[in-house]
């Protein structure tokens, strides 16, 4: 990202903590940063975006915008039956903006608007 101007970070934190009390685990703790300037998160994002993987220390750091409480609420709804796939060996899934299920089964991609869709699809398998 070139800078033309400073970037001002007003605050950051971890939040968290790692689930099995294993400092070896290699999945990532969440980092909350707020910009000064919503035009300062903007550009990271689309810098972000267009260069794909973003490295620091040689791991790779995921970037994401935040969520109005609303949309992160309708995402969380999904979470009994993403594990209800997971124990049925489907991984392939995932939610996408702003509240659907994208689900690869076979070689079918099939995508959920509500949790019940998703729930009347698991019965039929």
């Amino acid at each position: 990202m070139e800078s033309r101007e400073t970037l001002v970070i007003e605050r950051a934190h971890r939040i968290g903590t790692l689930s099995n009390n294993d400092s070896r685990s290699t999945r990532p703790r969440t980092l909350i940063m707020k910009f000064l300037n919503f035009k300062d998160k903007k550009r990271v994002l689309k810098a972000a975006r267009i260069k794909g993987n973003v490295l620091y220390n040689n791991e790779q750091v995921r970037l994401h915008p935040d969520l109005s409480a609303g949309v992160h609420k309708m995402q969380r709804d999904y979470d009994d039956v993403r594990k209800k796939l997971r124990d049925k060996g489907i991984h392939k899934h995932r939610i996408i903006f702003p509240a659907r299920l994208l689900l690869t089964h076979g070689d079918r991609s099939h995508t959920f608007q509500t949790p019940a869709e998703v729930v009347h699809f698991v019965r039929s398998l």
